[in-house]
């Protein structure tokens, strides 16, 4: 049995409802919805509304509006997407302090083969070009996925943390700070570098949630 176009519009209008946008889980939850519309019609030999309101009592709980520490209080949307929000943010911290403690051991194996001024160099150049190439791609990469004309949970989390992390990039880029005057790389230079390459290895993040985002909608219209 399958559903008529009137009736998948219902869903749809259901899901609207809920303000579940995100491609990437909207037609999962469509899906999911109406085979158990189609399951409840032809076992329990329910016409169409009774199924469809029965179905949606057990999706009710899943698109409640829900907020979450880890995304900011400020943001709210269905219980389901902030779930994969959260999940997708955890993720990206653990990839994020793996990346920054290779990095940082990289350049601490190297420091044994040369000058330590020349490594004060090296890890101020890296941060002044990746923090310059991480603005440039995240202002790019904002406007770009605006324009996309859809939505998924990739996109939100990048929208919702792009403009925060552009100002970092800007603020701890050397090149800037030096300008301020305020530049200084004395001391241990592991301690000092640990939190601005954590925020450089962030970058690495953005970059899979804006292929993942373009990746969502290709695999929904394959």
């Amino acid at each position: 049995m399958n559903l008529t176009k009137s009736q998948l519009k219902k869903i749809e209008a259901y899901l609207d409802a809920k303000k579940l946008t995100q491609m990437d889980l909207r037609y999962e939850v469509l899906d999911h919805m109406a085979q158990g519309i189609e399951a409840s019609m032809e076992n329990y030999k329910l016409d169409f509304q009774e199924a469809f309101s029965q179905e949606t009592k057990k999706w009710d709980s899943e698109l409640r509006e829900s907020t979450s520490v880890w995304m900011g209080l400020a943001w709210a949307g269905p219980k389901i997407v902030m779930r994969k929000c959260v999940k997708t943010v955890q993720l990206s911290y653990k990839t994020t302090l793996l990346l920054t403690v290779l990095t940082l051991g990289f350049f601490f194996l190297l420091s044994q083969f040369i000058d330590k001024n020349m490594i004060i160099v090296i890890i101020t150049k890296t941060f002044s070009v990746g923090y310059l190439m991480c603005t440039a791609f995240l202002v790019y990469g904002y406007y770009r996925i605006k324009a996309s004309g859809y939505d998924t949970s990739y996109g939100k989390i990048f929208r919702m943390h792009a403009l925060g992390y552009s100002f970092t990039y800007v603020f701890l880029n050397p090149w800037v700070v030096e300008f301020l005057g305020t530049y200084q790389m004395h001391g241990n230079i592991w301690i000092k570098s640990f939190i601005p390459m954590l925020f450089l290895m962030y970058s690495y993040n953005f970059w899979n949630l804006y292929k993942l985002h373009f990746q969502t909608k290709k695999v929904n219209l394959a």
